[in-house]
């Protein structure tokens, strides 16, 4: 590469970051990947790969990493903690990135968020979600991952509207050697021989493989039309709930009992846990709105990005379920 891009990853030493950061480095591009911890420079090998120290909370080591770049790669995002935390990283860390990064006069903004900032309770079994539909209009009710995530969103369409060149990419589940195994939109284990199966097990899994949800982030990098524009990352190959659990169960060793759960009665269990949590008496985090949403039967549709982007997942279910359920114990 004659002239190699330079390029910042947020949020390099997660999931999808990490791997986002050696493939960019593997096509011969500069590669700043901002971590906020040290002891990380043995994940990476090569020459062209920086490890830059820096915390979305902190607005002038931000301002450093952005200097010189061309591409931003925003994959940074609170995961736990209280509201704080997510409000002062997602929010915060979001709008800060894109403010100094257009005052940098990076040439594009690419923005990961997620397929759960949609509104999806209370539609139709069956209903297709593409990226014309809305985000949920109560945010609060599903958590803070989901509301800060919307904010984030918010942020980054309207500097789009004030002509930034910024990209929004909105995955699925991202699954794969490395990361998690089993799922919440499949269900839960309570113990490690009891796993409880949500519904009838019948909700299609948006699943999207790292390797491919990679893919696609690097064609919205390039594409001219991607600029302004928002796209879902899903891989297409349909797998249930209870096919995926099927799946799993073959794979592993050691047995376990499978227990189903009716989402209505989990619902219930949901609100007479939060009226308990107003008494001060330990419950579950999540809401009945949240867990409504969550197991919505509902179909994403990623053809926007087969159509304009020319994406296609390389790694189909089969090989991904295979690379991903042979890291089990």
């Amino acid at each position: 590469m004659e002239n190699p891009m330079r390029v910042l990853v947020t949020g390099a030493t997660g999931f999808l970051g990490s791997r986002l950061v050696s493939a960019l480095a593997a096509r011969g591009e500069i590669v700043r990947a901002l971590v906020r911890g040290k002891g990380v420079e043995r994940r990476w090998q090569g020459t062209n790969i920086e490890i830059f120290q820096g915390d979305m909370k902190d607005r002038d080591s931000l301002r450093r990493s952005v200097a010189g770049v061309d591409t931003v790669y925003h994959a940074a995002a609170a995961m736990r903690g209280p509201w704080q935390e997510f409000e002062e990283t997602t929010i915060r860390g979001t709008e800060w990135m894109l403010d100094l990064s257009r005052k940098a006069g990076v040439g594009r903004f690419v923005h990961i968020s997620s397929v759960t900032i949609y509104r999806t309770s209370g539609l139709p079994a069956g209903a297709n979600i593409d990226e014309t539909c809305p985000w949920d209009p109560e945010p609060e009710r599903r958590g803070p991952y989901v509301h800060a995530k919307i904010e984030a969103e918010r942020h980054a369409f309207r500097y789009m509207q004030e002509g930034f060149p910024v990209v929004v990419i909105r995955p699925g589940i991202i699954y794969g050697p490395g990361g998690r195994v089993m799922h919440p939109n499949v269900g839960y284990f309570l113990t490690k021989r009891l796993f409880l199966l949500v519904g009838k097990g019948d909700n299609p899994l948006p699943l999207t493989y790292v390797d491919n949800t990679v893919d696609g982030i690097l064609l919205a990098a390039s594409a001219q039309n991607a600029v302004g524009k928002a796209y879902n990352l899903v891989d297409g190959a349909a797998i249930t709930q209870k096919e995926f659990l099927d799946r799993y169960r073959a794979s592993v060793k050691d047995g376990f009992v499978t227990l189903s759960v009716p989402l209505p009665l989990l619902l219930v269990t949901a609100e007479l846990a939060q009226c308990l949590k107003k008494t001060g008496l330990p419950s579950i985090a999540s809401t009945s709105y949240g867990f409504s949403a969550q197991y919505a039967n509902i179909r994403l549709d990623a053809s926007k990005a087969w159509r304009e982007l020319g994406w296609k997942p390389r790694i189909s279910l089969e090989e991904g379920l295979r690379r991903t359920f042979t890291q089990v114990p």
